[in-house]
């Protein structure tokens, strides 16, 4: 079942559709990912969430097909799960915020 984007809008709050960016976002730098997620992935977490589902079951649900690991001994599960808690997020929101010069 696809929603429509415009449907996604609508049951999703902005605010979940950003961290939801932030995630798929943050697969392409985790160091245990050789290939991240796309926007596609977005989309499809999106959908699920619109449709009801939790945001850590949605990325559970959409991202496994959607990344690749390094190493077949890491567990994907693991590092999603990591991804939608703040341990890493935040990490990443650290590096993603621009630096702010001083010179003027």
């Amino acid at each position: 079942m696809e929603i429509a984007l415009g449907q996604i809008e609508k049951k999703v709050p902005r605010e979940l559709l950003e961290r939801i960016v932030d995630i798929v976002r943050a697969t392409r730098s985790h160091p245990s990912i050789k290939r991240g997620a796309s926007i596609r992935a977005a989309l499809a977490i999106a959908s699920l969430v619109a449709g009801g589902m939790e945001l850590e079951e949605a990325c559970l649900m959409a991202l496994p097909s959607r990344i690749e690991m390094i190493s077949s001994d890491e567990d994907v599960f693991s590092v999603i799960r990591e991804l939608v808690s703040m341990e890493f997020f935040s990490e990443f929101k650290e590096k993603k915020s621009p630096q702010r010069s001083t010179k003027r």
